[in-house]
């Protein structure tokens, strides 16, 4: 997933989750979704910051130090840190897919969709699998990521942005349904 992509989809599941009354703290609190990619300086991009330890250290981390300064809403905040580098890992659960439990496993999972396309009928795939992250797996993945918004990630910020709609309608309409 490129950079802008994990951002934005963290700012409108922030939105989502935890309402537009507090848009400041959902813009930076969604910065969290960005800190997994900076494995990459190490050398071990998709690796060292792309699995579920970093992302509940993250968000202890963010819970104890709002806690220690007496911050409201500490644990609302220190959730949402977890799930902005959460989302990182699930975005980037595509090929070649991410070290989900490293250090304790370094092969990378990985999880593939797809449907296939039949005169008669629509059939989805959902593919598992687990793969070693090597040198030309991690070029290519590096390449996609340097594009500005990859067309998953535009169908994805459509959706969510349809979701936001969907929501702000029913507000509207008083919580009922849309017709």
């Amino acid at each position: 997933m490129d950079f802008i992509g994990h951002y934005l989809i963290a700012v409108l599941v922030g939105f989502a989750v935890f309402g537009r009354k507090d848009w400041k703290k959902v813009l930076a609190f969604s910065l969290f979704a960005l800190l997994p990619d900076i494995d990459f300086a190490f050398g071990l991009h998709r690796m060292l910051f792309h699995n579920v330890f970093f992302a509940v250290i993250a968000g202890v981390l963010v819970f104890a130090v709002l806690k220690f300064f007496r911050i409201e809403k500490a644990l609302k905040y220190g959730a949402f840190s977890f799930l902005g580098v959460f989302s990182h890992l699930l975005l980037d659960l595509g090929k070649p897919g991410v070290a989900v439990i490293y250090p304790l496993f370094e092969k990378a999972v990985y999880l593939e969709f797809y449907i296939s396309v039949n005169v008669l009928k629509l059939t989805p795939y959902l593919k598992f699998g687990i793969a070693d992250l090597g040198k030309e797996t991690l070029s290519f993945c590096c390449e996609m990521e340097r594009a500005f918004l990859s067309g998953t990630t535009t169908a994805i910020l459509l959706f969510l942005l349809l979701a936001l709609a969907v929501q702000k309608i029913r507000e509207k309409n008083g919580g009922n349904n849309l017709g």
